[in-house]
């Protein structure tokens, strides 16, 4: 995590590797043939970690704790560096792509109960699509992360919230088809 939060995803070898872990690179070559092997099982890794569900008992709130736990993980020296780092490595890393496509099911996954919830309390229309909803939720402190490189701060995390919560009560993410 440290080599590729330094260095990014293209920027180490195995030989780094086994160096920062302090064994022979022959010992890191038997468990990853090569660097997206390692960077595989490393998003593997990310995926496997499970997120807080918050249940605060209004869509609001569970949005706000949401949007500041992508905040704090983004903020996170390592884990936002390595983030940058998985996100923007090349899709040629097919074990990177499939593992970053399987992130963002499982955490739609896990945070679609917030969407279900608010939609039996009368706070979201019935059919809002969770995914819609998380996209706008995340997608500008994604892009604050991956584009501008602005701080993800307080006030970032608050406009998310306030646009994705008019959207979603207007009805523009009702699922299609």
């Amino acid at each position: 995590m440290r080599l590729l939060a330094t260095h990014g995803a293209l920027g180490f070898g195995i030989e780094d590797v086994a160096v920062e872990a302090g064994v022979h690179k022959t010992t890191v070559y038997r468990r990853w043939r090569s660097i997206a092997d390692l960077l595989g099982e490393v998003a593997r890794d990310l995926i496997d970690q499970d997120v807080p569900i918050p249940d605060e008992g209004t869509v609001a709130a569970d949005l706000h704790a949401i949007g500041h736990t992508i905040a704090n993980l983004i903020r996170h020296r390592v884990h936002g560096a390595a983030m940058t780092a998985l996100f923007t490595a090349p899709a040629t890393m097919t074990d990177v792509d499939e593992a970053i496509r399987t992130f963002w099911a499982r955490r739609l996954d896990q945070l679609s109960p917030v969407v279900e919830r608010a939609a039996a309390r009368g706070e979201l229309p019935e059919g809002t699509d969770p995914a819609q909803l998380f996209e706008s939720l995340g997608a500008p402190l994604y892009y604050r992360l991956l584009i501008t490189r602005q701080p993800i701060d307080d006030d970032a995390v608050e406009r998310a919230v306030a646009v994705t919560l008019a959207a979603a009560r207007s009805g523009l993410f009702l699922a299609t088809g």
